[in-house]
């Protein structure tokens, strides 16, 4: 699964402690000082492979070397998103005969700007 997260300032951190991930963050007993991170009982990384891709370029950690590179649209973004998964797959080849890749079954998910 690729999850996006976009939008300004937003980074997909956030879906990894706040919404699917398989941690979130403990405030509550916090008291104050910095909160520790606690494993999440109902976490989607529990069922499924789950890559946390920050996207358009500027949201989260991703960022650009150059003005004209913060150019976006969601076209160009699915084409970055396309170049991304074909890399990492070229940089992960164990996972290029799971039968999900070699069908097109890939599931996409987001929150935010998607």
């Amino acid at each position: 699964m690729l999850w996006r997260t976009g939008g300004p300032g937003c980074s997909s951190l956030y879906g990894v402690t706040n919404e699917i991930g398989p941690f979130t963050i403990d405030f509550l007993n916090s008291n104050g000082s910095l909160p520790s991170l606690m494993l999440r009982e109902h976490a989607w990384t529990k069922v499924a492979n789950i890559i946390f891709l920050d996207q358009p370029v500027g949201t989260g950690f991703s960022y650009a070397t150059t003005p004209e590179a913060f150019y976006s649209n969601d076209t160009y973004a699915t084409e970055l998103d396309y170049k991304f998964l074909r890399k990492w797959l070229k940089n992960h080849p164990k996972y290029i005969n799971n039968p999900l890749w070699r069908r097109f079954l890939f599931w996409h998910s987001c929150s935010s700007y998607c």
